[in-house]
């Protein structure tokens, strides 16, 4: 009886170690002032539906499609913008003397528009001399090659130091493309020599393309 008691006791206490093995077994998590959370799975926890990141390089975001942009700047703080077509920003102003006079006419041929660039002359200007009083005269700007052209029609000439002179003003209006040469003459009999003044600004066609001109 007493050997069957023993046995009893070690079974028992058996059961009770592997009982309490089992248990420190399990991961238990507990918050702070919590009640224990014993974790029912394998260390470490499986995971799934997760996608893995890492930077290889410089991140960059891109941008598909068009997307707008709404600037919220105040009235107090406007937004900073580059209008292209400003007059201000390359100003042309050029002076030149008649290279020839001849058959009634002196003329003067100015410097070719630079490529990927338009020039836009809004006023045209100068003087023309002559030996004798002539009976009209005419200024004209044109270009080289002859596309186009402006005339104008000059007043009365009056007594200068070596005979007539002529002095004319006027606004323009003339578009001249990337190879292209300002061409002014002043057509009078008697003419002995002549200045011509064009002034304008200069269009770049690589900041923000140049639309055709209609003529």
């Amino acid at each position: 009886m007493q050997n069957l008691r023993n046995q009893l006791i070690a079974g028992g206490a058996v059961l009770l170690l592997a009982a309490i093995g089992t248990m420190m077994n399990r991961p238990a998590v507990q918050a702070a002032g919590g009640p224990s959370v014993t974790i029912e799975s394998p260390i470490p926890l499986p995971v799934t539906g997760a996608v893995a990141a890492t930077q290889s390089g410089t991140w960059n975001v891109g941008l598909t499609g068009t997307p707008n942009v709404n600037v919220a700047n105040p009235a107090t703080a406007p937004a900073l913008f580059l209008n292209v077509n400003d007059p201000g920003r390359i100003p042309y102003q050029s002076t030149l003397a008649a290279s020839f006079c001849q058959l009634a006419r002196c003329q003067a041929t100015f410097t070719a528009v630079p490529a990927l660039h338009r020039l836009v002359i809004q006023h045209f200007s100068g003087f023309a001399e002559f030996s004798a009083l002539p009976s009209g005269a005419s200024a004209v700007l044109s270009t080289l090659p002859l596309s186009f052209f402006n005339a104008f029609i000059l007043s009365t000439p009056f007594p200068a130091a070596n005979g007539f002179e002529v002095d004319f003003d006027q606004p323009a209006q003339l578009y001249y493309v990337a190879g292209q040469q300002p061409v002014a003459t002043v057509n009078a009999a008697f003419i002995a020599s002549a200045e011509f003044t064009v002034i304008g600004y200069m269009l770049d066609c690589t900041v923000a393309p140049c639309a055709a001109i209609a003529h």
